[in-house]
């Protein structure tokens, strides 16, 4: 049984764990138990194009492994992996690779092994123009050489009212530049995404003031169904429902080498920004206004977890809620205190005594500037477990670090410890500074 509160779109899947699933559409959303592996198999079929392979982790710390032709017994038999050959989230099998494994067309074994229980999206491209469908509320990230180009198209089709749509690009290393443009409406949209997309010469064109993306940037699109389509369409005709709006986002690399980006839309219709443990977010707020996000604990080893607010600029501040999906400075449960200089951490703790075993739940946050305002978000967890010896013993999960972007952190007492991860795409000066 399904309880609908909101419209929205929702996925339902059941499997055997002991399956080798097939990602016959190029993506998969999955959860993967501490210990265990699921394993999924991919067809590659264009022998001309290279084959992205991309994981992107809501929660956990899962490994991915990858292999031609067959699947090994062992894990250390996997030619490929995210700890050896994976920069960052993405794993490229160029023609060359897969002319080395003798497999330019043909399968390969995909595993990912969860060293704590975790959730994940697999994203494989094989196409020349992949299908880039962006979904509210979900960043996609990827790497981009110097005028190097990609398009992103975004529909949805419960927005049947006027609203604000927010796209937002965060520069993880490097620096883009990020435009937006309304799609002709067309229930064909292999043919819209044709007619309606950036160029490299759309993206270099000059525009006066707009900015290079080095660390944060938004664009704000004003939704009007009414305005999607043509007044003498074959909808207006037959006074039938058109379809909905779609718009093309193109991003484009501006430094030197290769840099890493994010790019998140989501629409003022209840979307939630789903946040990845150890991920640090930024985001800008007017005044008065909320940004929601959700954070997804499906971990029942997690013991604690601490959602850290930075502020930037301005005096945006925090609230917090298990009960209502969208907390207000008037509905929560939890809220910030002292954010401005040093962070504000709330810390969730499982609390025995209150007949707590778990912190296993969706919790939503809602951000709101009483000023305008910038800051920084993210949130990591500790995890229990026990040792061959029967000692417990506490994991802390990494943060993970972006060029350009600070992150402070609260010690409280002596024993404590905070721990940081950042990739290296390729040998280069690093200067890392506490």
């Amino acid at each position: 049984m399904i309880q609908v509160d909101t419209p929205g779109y929702y996925t339902i899947s059941a499997k055997n764990s002991k399956i080798v699933e097939s990602i016959k559409n190029g993506e998969i959303y999955d959860n993967v138990f501490r210990g265990r592996n699921n394993c999924y198999t991919y067809y590659v079929a264009d022998p001309n194009n290279d084959v992205k392979i991309k994981m992107k982790v809501y929660s956990g710390d899962p490994d991915l492994y990858v292999h031609p032709k067959i699947l090994p017994q062992m894990l250390h038999d996997f030619k490929y992996n995210s700890l050896e050959t994976m920069e960052s989230e993405e794993l490229v099998l160029t023609t060359k690779m897969r002319e080395d494994d003798d497999n330019i067309v043909g399968s390969y074994y995909i595993c990912v092994l969860g060293k704590h229980t975790s959730s994940f999206k697999i994203e494989i491209k094989n196409k020349e123009n992949s299908d880039y469908m962006l979904e509210s509320g979900l960043s996609e990230t990827g790497y981009l050489e110097k005028d190097e180009t990609i398009n992103y198209w975004y529909r949805e089709d419960i927005l049947k009212e006027t609203t604000n749509i927010t796209v937002q690009l965060h520069a993880m290393t490097g620096s883009q530049t990020l435009r937006t443009k309304r799609c002709q409406s067309t229930d064909n949209i292999d043919s819209a995404k044709e007619q309606c997309m950036h160029t490299k010469e759309d993206l270099l064109k000059p525009i006066p003031d707009e900015p290079t993306f080095t660390n944060i940037g938004k664009e704000f699109i004003v939704h009007d169904p009414e305005g999607c389509n043509d007044k003498g369409s074959i909808f207006n005709i037959l006074r039938t429902m058109p379809p909905s709006c779609m718009y093309n986002i193109g991003v484009i690399g501006m430094s030197t080498g290769k840099s890493h980006y994010a790019v998140t839309v989501r629409h003022q219709e209840g979307h939630h920004q789903l946040l990845s443990e150890g991920r640090t977010v930024e985001g800008s707020l007017i005044q008065s206004q909320y940004d929601y996000y959700k954070i997804s604990i499906n971990d029942d080893t997690i013991t604690s977890f601490t959602i850290q607010l930075l502020t930037i600029h301005g005096d945006p501040d925090m609230f917090i809620s298990k009960v209502d999906d969208f907390p207000t400075k008037d509905k929560f449960e939890r809220k910030s205190t002292i954010c401005g200089r040093y962070p504000d951490t709330i810390v969730f703790t499982v609390n025995p005594q209150n007949g707590e075993t778990d912190l296993v739940g969706d919790y939503h946050i809602g951000v709101f500037g009483f000023v305008e305002s910038s800051y920084h978000i993210y949130y990591h967890t500790e995890r229990t477990y026990t040792d061959d010896d029967d000692n417990t013993k506490i994991i802390k999960l990494p943060i993970k670090l972006s060029q350009n972007t600070p992150v402070r952190g609260v010690l409280k007492t002596p024993d404590d410890y905070a721990k940081y991860k950042f990739t290296i795409g390729k040998p280069s000066f690093i200067s890392c500074s506490v």
